[in-house]
């Protein structure tokens, strides 16, 4: 009995691996393109780039929420 309500707690929840793995794959990819902007580009371009670069990875962590969302709800 408590195998099968075991299996259904873990059916309904969110694929946390997968989720986890998403946002340090994406923190590490924009801190990768932030760090080569910071020294590539001139002081203008810097705060202009700082706010595109963050924006998307913004909007990627969002993506990468409602794809483990997805995979939880297709389950």
């Amino acid at each position: 009995m408590q195998a099968e309500e075991r299996t259904t707690v873990e059916e309904d929840s969110l694929p946390l691996g997968r989720f986890g793995r998403l946002i340090a794959l994406i923190t590490f990819v924009t801190g990768v393109f932030l760090l080569t902007a910071m020294s590539v580009l001139t002081a203008e371009l810097r705060a202009i780039a700082m706010i595109f670069i963050g924006s998307i990875g913004m909007v990627t962590a969002m993506t990468a929420f409602l794809i483990a969302m997805a995979g939880s709800v297709d389950q």
